[in-house]
Protein backbone atom coordinates (compact mmCIF):
# COMPACT_ATOMS: atom_id res chain seq x y z
CA UNK A 1 0.00 0.00 0.00
CA UNK A 2 1.53 3.36 -1.03
CA UNK A 3 0.02 6.69 0.76
CA UNK A 4 0.89 10.86 0.54
CA UNK A 5 2.19 12.29 3.35
CA UNK A 6 -1.26 13.86 5.11
CA UNK A 7 -2.70 10.76 3.65
CA UNK A 8 -4.31 8.05 5.88
CA UNK A 9 -3.48 4.28 5.91
CA UNK A 10 -5.51 1.52 7.41
CA UNK A 11 -3.87 -1.24 9.89
CA UNK A 12 -6.07 -4.14 9.56
CA UNK A 13 -5.72 -7.53 11.20
CA UNK A 14 -8.05 -10.34 11.53
CA UNK A 15 -8.00 -12.99 14.18
CA UNK A 16 -9.68 -15.89 16.02
CA UNK A 17 -10.55 -15.54 19.77
CA UNK A 18 -11.79 -19.44 20.92
CA UNK A 19 -11.59 -19.16 25.36
CA UNK A 20 -13.01 -21.78 27.80
CA UNK A 21 -14.40 -18.99 29.34
CA UNK A 22 -16.50 -17.76 26.24
CA UNK A 23 -14.86 -13.98 26.47
CA UNK A 24 -11.52 -13.34 26.71
CA UNK A 25 -9.74 -9.72 27.22
CA UNK A 26 -7.55 -9.20 24.13
CA UNK A 27 -5.01 -6.68 23.66
CA UNK A 28 -3.89 -5.32 20.01
CA UNK A 29 -0.67 -3.63 19.23
CA UNK A 30 0.19 -2.16 16.64
CA UNK A 31 4.02 -1.10 16.62
CA UNK A 32 4.73 1.04 13.62
CA UNK A 33 8.51 1.84 12.44
CA UNK A 34 10.44 3.71 10.30
CA UNK A 35 14.04 2.39 9.85
CA UNK A 36 15.15 1.38 13.53
CA UNK A 37 13.21 4.43 14.99
CA UNK A 38 9.41 3.57 16.39
CA UNK A 39 7.30 6.47 14.94
CA UNK A 40 3.56 5.16 16.60
CA UNK A 41 2.36 2.79 18.99
CA UNK A 42 -1.57 2.42 19.04
CA UNK A 43 -2.84 -0.28 21.16
CA UNK A 44 -6.33 -1.05 22.62
CA UNK A 45 -7.91 -3.48 24.88
CA UNK A 46 -11.21 -4.97 23.99
CA UNK A 47 -13.25 -7.93 25.52
CA UNK A 48 -13.82 -10.70 22.90
CA UNK A 49 -16.56 -13.65 22.85
CA UNK A 50 -15.51 -16.42 21.22
CA UNK A 51 -15.44 -16.03 17.17
CA UNK A 52 -13.34 -14.19 14.60
CA UNK A 53 -12.68 -10.64 14.30
CA UNK A 54 -11.50 -8.23 12.11
CA UNK A 55 -9.94 -5.24 13.88
CA UNK A 56 -9.17 -1.71 11.46
CA UNK A 57 -6.94 1.27 13.12
CA UNK A 58 -6.92 4.05 10.49
CA UNK A 59 -4.05 5.93 10.76
CA UNK A 60 -3.53 9.51 9.11
CA UNK A 61 0.16 10.43 8.73
CA UNK A 62 1.68 14.12 9.40
CA UNK A 63 2.45 16.21 6.37
CA UNK A 64 5.88 15.62 7.43
CA UNK A 65 6.03 11.82 7.17
CA UNK A 66 9.36 11.11 5.80
CA UNK A 67 9.18 9.33 2.30
CA UNK A 68 9.83 5.53 2.30
CA UNK A 69 8.79 2.20 4.04
CA UNK A 70 7.24 1.43 6.77
CA UNK A 71 6.98 -1.62 8.74
CA UNK A 72 3.84 -2.44 11.07
CA UNK A 73 3.92 -5.12 13.40
CA UNK A 74 0.79 -6.20 14.89
CA UNK A 75 0.62 -8.27 17.93
CA UNK A 76 -2.98 -9.75 19.43
CA UNK A 77 -2.45 -11.01 22.90
CA UNK A 78 -5.10 -12.97 25.15
CA UNK A 79 -3.99 -14.14 28.17
CA UNK A 80 -0.81 -16.06 27.56
CA UNK A 81 -1.19 -16.55 23.79
CA UNK A 82 0.06 -14.14 21.23
CA UNK A 83 0.21 -13.88 17.30
CA UNK A 84 2.59 -11.34 15.54
CA UNK A 85 2.35 -10.56 11.46
CA UNK A 86 4.68 -8.05 9.89
CA UNK A 87 3.10 -5.39 7.17
CA UNK A 88 4.74 -2.41 5.08
CA UNK A 89 3.34 0.33 3.77
CA UNK A 90 5.45 3.07 1.38
CA UNK A 91 5.16 7.04 1.61
CA UNK A 92 5.71 8.67 -1.68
Amino acid sequence: QTVNPGGTVNLGTTYAVLSPQGTQNVTETREIRFGNEVVGKPQVTVQRADGTYTSNVPLTLPQTAQKGTYTVTTTVQAGNTSDTRQTTFNVS
